[in-house]
């Protein structure tokens, strides 16, 4: 009897409904609320645990059984199981679904997961009365058209693991025509004793990495020169912007034969912020701070509402030369100066997460970080990501996507300890490639 009820009201519901309204594309299926759909794409278990921290005495940090509370209780009350999906959020940005579904929050997931992806909804911030959907042009361009050099495959016999400092610092000094006046974050006293040390120069590249604590957080850098602009790059699975293709980041840095390679912002994860690629718009939306790369190597940013139309967005990209673009954030020193952020729509900025940033020193010098679980030690909030990377000297940073996402990849391995110990499927990376110039 109350299924067929729940049946009565829910094609009462949605006959009122007109496909300009969103609701069109189910309108064969009256009870919406029992699709069938893939909960694990808007789970993430260590968003979850810190939500919800009175989890943690019952289930730990086990993925598996914190994903069944989810799908036994959790999507029933309406708690948020990720950054990406806030049901609350969701309910609140279409009237549409407010009429069609009301209070049952299992249904507000199915949709989001079968249709409002697809269609640019946004479920992790509340927009503003009247805001519209963020415009999305799939103008993009192929990877090909990133490269103004030509990419070298780096030599293998070049990468360097080692504890000793005095190692790296040789490596280091082999490089001088790259470091020629510039200041250095490498210091062989700073690395935490006995964790792996990398290095990788060839003339045209310097890479070095090392693991430090900074007040009482384990900090996994990684320091790049190059010697041309165009050596910083971006990757998207499928080499388009909206591919459904999703791999680690150690596969998409063995494709494109990267020397370093980070997690950027998992673009597809969400559905705000403006993407740029191989110098297109592909999606604009700015109410984010966004970081631009250059392709002469500078690190430019906008902060969010400071671009307003797609006309100025295009504008920048022209006058600047970009070649791509990062939307997570927040920017977190500029000018070399820290910046207090009180509030931001991503990022869970006041928690413990683990962190990613990258940073640049000077024009073509860049600083990779990432903050985890490693070693006993725990993880971050914003405010302290931030003061590693301004105590690093850095001219300007901006937080990229942490938590199970943020990664570094040396050599075509793992560097850090992701959360789980596990590498993420994602859709994108930044890297940096040797040249023949």
């Amino acid at each position: 009897m109350k299924k067929r009820l729940l049946r009565g009201l829910m094609s009462l519901s949605l006959a009122v409904l007109t496909p300009a309204a969103g609701i069109g594309s189910f309108m064969g299926n009256a009870i919406y609320a029992e699709a069938q759909a893939d909960y694990s794409v808007i789970f993430d278990a260590v968003f979850y645990v810190e939500k919800y921290p009175e989890l943690r005495a019952a289930y730990g940090r086990d993925a598996d059984k914190l994903y069944k509370h989810y799908l036994t209780y959790g999507i029933k009350e309406g708690r948020q199981p990720s950054a990406k999906f806030n049901p609350q959020y969701y309910r609140t940005n279409y009237p549409d679904l407010q009429a069609a579904f009301a209070n049952n929050w299992r249904a507000y997931a199915d949709h989001y997961i079968n249709f409002g992806m697809k269609e640019g909804r946004v479920a992790d911030h509340v927009m503003e009365a009247g805001a519209a959907d963020p415009a999305v042009s799939y103008n993009v361009k192929p990877a090909g058209g990133l490269a103004t050099v030509v990419a070298n495959p780096p030599d293998a016999a070049g990468f360097l693991t080692t504890t000793d400092p005095s190692q790296v610092n040789a490596v280091v000094a082999s490089a001088s025509a790259l470091t020629a006046g510039r200041k250095m974050v490498w210091s062989s006293s700073v690395p935490k004793a006995g964790a792996p040390l990398k290095a990788y120069s060839d003339g045209s590249i310097l890479a070095v990495g090392w693991k430090e604590v900074i007040g009482n957080r384990l900090c996994t850098f990684t320091e790049v020169v190059i010697k041309d602009g165009s050596q910083f790059r971006r990757k998207l699975t499928g080499d388009m912007y909206g591919s459904p293709l999703r791999q680690t980041p150690t596969q998409m840095a063995a494709q494109v034969g990267a020397v370093v390679a980070s997690t950027a912002d998992f673009y597809a994860y969400r559905s705000v912020g403006t993407i740029v690629y191989a110098g297109s718009i592909c999606r604009f939306d700015p109410n984010l701070d966004t970081c631009y790369i250059t392709n002469d190597g500078n690190m430019l940013f906008s902060y969010a509402g400071q671009i307003k139309t797609l006309e100025e967005e295009q504008k920048f990209i022209t006058d600047n030369n970009v070649n791509f673009g990062l939307t997570f954030g927040p920017i977190i020193v500029d000018n070399g100066q820290a910046r207090a952020v009180p509030a931001y729509a991503l990022g869970e900025i006041n928690q413990n997460y683990s962190r990613c940033a990258i940073g640049m020193m000077d024009k073509g010098h860049f600083l990779i970080m990432t903050m985890n679980y490693e070693y006993g030690y725990s993880v971050a909030t914003l405010a302290e990501e931030t003061q590693a990377m301004a105590l690093k000297g850095c001219a300007k940073a901006y937080a990229l996507d942490g938590g199970g996402t943020g990664e570094i990849v040396f050599g075509g391995k793992m560097y850090n300890r992701p959360d789980w110990n596990k590498e993420r499927l994602i859709s994108d990376i930044i890297y940096f490639v040797s040249s023949s110039q």
